[in-house]
């Protein structure tokens, strides 16, 4: 039930005839469930890139479904078939130059600009680097594309930049491309991942929205690591009035490897709940701030979903520490702490358990390495925040193996 909600999550708070762009079979077999059988949201477009290069899938997705309009690709079927432009060369005719979008495509499409390749026939190609997007600001605030408060941020275009050294493109990223040459702003468009290995110069103009990343026209630096463009309200909006999260605290079934592996780490509901958090603190708002992060702790029981699941990844634990860092910023001395002992008392398992002897050395380096620099990361949190007493607590469980080092 959770990859049903998940489904459900993903697609209820997009915008009105959205696109949202999948990559693999995680993020798009609940999509299609939702959608096909208990026909939420069929206004929505999900287009799959692990399916994008094949000839039928374009077909398809060139006809309406449901309440779903066409997409509008310009590059005609016998340019798309299969075996045709599977990988089509970027040769740069303007010198790193920006040229329209449409003038790029119009050059892509005509049968008589053509190049050499080895293989001894003359083949389409894409002639520019930087692509130049013209912004319908009208549809942009129309259409919701942007929120009203960030509308000073619009750019009146925007240029796609492909990077030096990628000599081509393979047909999933052509048919992206395509479609954001085209592009009116009248439909938003969303992407999984941040685009996942799509590397056309979309990645620039992301804003984060939790569960997918949105493309705008305000160029950031969006991702994991930094968050410049976030849709504050809307995803505050979501997670506390939209999003569906009975199945995930609901007590007693198993939560297997599977689900762990894309709750706490690869899709971590944990995670974009502290990041709407920080958006909030960031602008001053502590009251919702904390109510973002009492709720992630209410839907995700620790029951459930651990604290620490270091054996996969670090975006849950980077997410927990980062909660207690707001709590403490915030007053919530109590919270803070009631989270970090939780925290503290599974990774001090951790590394009991990756310490023990085998085989003369330990039971994995790796692993006792990544615990203790948890220990050490929630202990400097404490210390930032004017807490030297607890800070020195959790120092004194890395010490023994300082000292053994």
């Amino acid at each position: 039930y959770v990859m049903r909600d998940m489904g459900y999550n993903y697609l209820a708070p997009l915008g009105k005839n959205a696109m949202i762009i999948t990559h693999g079979d995680n993020d798009t077999f609940p999509l299609w469930y939702i959608q096909e059988v208990e026909g939420v949201r069929t206004d929505v477009r999900i287009m799959n890139t692990s399916l994008l290069g094949t000839d039928w899938y374009i077909d398809q997705l060139k006809c309406r479904m449901y309440e779903s309009d066409p997409v509008n690709f310009s590059i005609q079927r016998d340019q798309y078939l299969y075996g045709t432009n599977d990988f089509v060369q970027i040769y740069d005719r303007f010198d790193g130059g920006a040229i329209p979008g449409k003038t790029l495509m119009d050059i892509f499409r005509n049968p008589k600009i053509t190049i050499p390749l080895n293989d001894g026939k003359n083949h389409n190609y894409i002639a520019a680097r930087n692509v130049i997007i013209p912004v319908n600001k009208e549809n942009v605030a129309k259409y919701g594309i942007v929120a009203q408060e960030d509308m000073h941020k619009v750019m009146d275009t925007i240029i796609l930049s492909i990077p030096e050294g990628k000599n081509s493109l393979n047909k999933t990223e052509l048919m992206i491309l395509d479609l954001v040459c085209n592009y009116n702003w009248e439909r938003p468009i969303y992407f999984m991942q941040k685009g996942g290995d799509i590397n056309i110069g979309i990645k620039d103009y992301m804003q984060y929205d939790g569960v997918a990343y949105k493309f705008v026209p305000i160029k950031s630096k969006t991702g994991h690591g930094e968050l410049q463009q976030v849709g504050t309200e809307a995803l505050y909006n979501r997670i506390m009035n939209v999003f569906r999260w009975d199945s995930f605290k609901k007590e007693g079934y198993n939560v297997d490897y599977q689900n762990l592996l894309t709750f706490n780490n690869l899709h971590s509901p944990r995670d974009f709940m502290v990041n709407c958090a920080k958006a909030l603190y960031a602008k001053g708002d502590t009251l919702r701030a904390v109510e973002v992060l009492d709720k992630m702790q209410e839907v995700m029981p620790t029951s459930n979903y651990p604290l620490n699941n270091s054996t996969l990844s670090a975006l849950t634990e980077r997410a927990i520490m980062d909660a207690i860092a707001i709590y403490l910023a915030t007053s919530n001395k109590e919270k803070a702490y009631a989270l970090a002992d939780e925290f503290i008392d599974e990774t001090s398992k951790a590394v009991l358990l990756f310490s023990q002897e085998f085989h003369g050395d330990y039971l994995s380096y790796d692993d006792l390495q990544t615990n203790l620099y948890y220990l050490l990361m929630t202990a400097r949190v404490f210390e930032t925040n004017g807490d030297a007493q607890k800070a020195e607590e959790i120092n004194s469980l890395i010490a023994p193996f300082l000292q053994q080092e």
